[in-house]
Formats: C-alpha cells, sequence, structure tokens
C-alpha cells in the first residue's frame, strides 16, 4: 500500500517552481528578460550563500533592475540597479525571479 503523503524530491521541487510561474502576473527568470526592458525582482531562489550574495549586490525582492546586455556566447549578462552596473552569470540571473514592468 503506497503512502500518498511521501513524494519524490523532484516532485516537491517541480511543484515548487510551478507555483512561481502559475497566477495572474507570470514570473519569469532575469536571463529571460530582453535588453533594455526593466523588472522588478520578486524572488530570488536558490541557497543561503547565493542570497546573500546578491544581497551584498543590491539587488533584493522589490527592487528594480534593467536589462542592460547579454555577453556573446552565452556570456554573463549586465543589469543595472539601484544606479550600478553589475554583471551578472547566466546560471545565478536564472533562479532570480522578476516581473516586467512597463515603462
Amino acid at each position: 500500500m503506497k503512502d500518498d503523503r511521501e513524494e519524490p524530491l523532484t516532485q516537491v521541487k517541480s511543484q515548487n517552481s510551478a507555483s512561481l510561474t502559475e497566477g495572474r502576473n507570470r514570473l519569469t527568470p532575469l536571463d529571460e528578460v530582453e535588453e533594455n526592458k526593466k523588472a522588478k525582482v520578486i524572488d530570488i531562489q536558490g541557497g543561503w550563500g547565493e542570497k546573500r550574495r546578491l544581497s551584498q549586490m543590491g539587488i533584493h525582492p522589490g527592487d528594480v533592475v534593467t536589462v542592460v546586455r547579454y555577453g556573446a556566447l552565452g556570456g554573463p549578462m549586465v543589469i543595472e540597479v539601484h544606479g550600478f552596473q553589475l554583471a551578472l552569470g547566466r546560471g545565478v540571473a536564472s533562479q532570480v525571479f522578476v516581473e516586467e514592468v512597463a515603462e
């Protein structure tokens, strides 16, 4: 007899990430925002070290960031937050979930 309370870890993770994309306002990863578009940071996924590093760089939930440009051949992307330009790797940027802001 199977216990319905036990779920594989991968199923739980997929449900958590799916909840970020459901609802009225669709959240997208920062690395999918087009150049010269503004977006508001809603959530940061990842471990405590990654969240701390992004916080030290000035990226917090509620901040508005602008995607300045993408690096060639899948290189880092350049964003602007609080008047400063920062380079973020695509892996880190994919864990920052944003909501696009009308300009």
